[in-house]
């Protein structure tokens, strides 16, 4: 499975000023583990509802609620967005949609989906630098094709 490579550094926000298809939205969170910027994350209601890494392999840890542009530690402040033009800090091809991949925090392809995996779409490139954050998840998991 080929994941992105995400520079830290580079994560941020595109644009504060209102995107075509709407806002960037941002949530101040709590992490529940150390996590850094540019990773999905979930709500693990086991932990008082504090944000760890997300992956596509279970229906619980691929509800994911946004990208962080900053992380933290255990019970540290971050920021994350919900929808809207982020830097990613990975080089992306434009038009290509870009999912949440099996392993945790990482993002990935379709192709790269193996069987059984959550399908969690977690937006489009906009440029080879720009990902317009629009999570869905599609319901189902990737079916093995013999």
């Amino acid at each position: 499975m080929a994941n992105l490579t995400i520079t830290d550094a580079s994560v941020g926000v595109a644009s504060l000023a209102p995107v075509a298809n709407g806002d960037l939205n941002l949530e101040l969170i709590t992490m529940g583990a150390t996590v850094t910027k540019g990773v999905p994350v979930y709500r693990d209601l086991t932990a008082s509802s504090k944000l760890i890494a997300a992956d596509a392999s279970t229906t619980v840890t691929a509800l994911v609620v946004g990208i962080t542009l900053f992380g933290g530690v255990d019970t540290g402040i971050g920021l994350m967005a919900t929808e809207g033009q982020i830097i990613l800090g990975a080089t992306l091809v434009a038009g290509t949609t870009y999912y949440l991949s099996e392993t945790a925090g990482k993002i990935c392809l379709f192709s790269d989906l193996g069987a059984g995996a959550k399908v969690v779409k977690l937006g489009i490139a906009r440029s080879t630098t720009i990902l317009d954050v629009r999570i869905e998840d599609l319901g189902g998991a990737v079916v093995a094709v013999a």
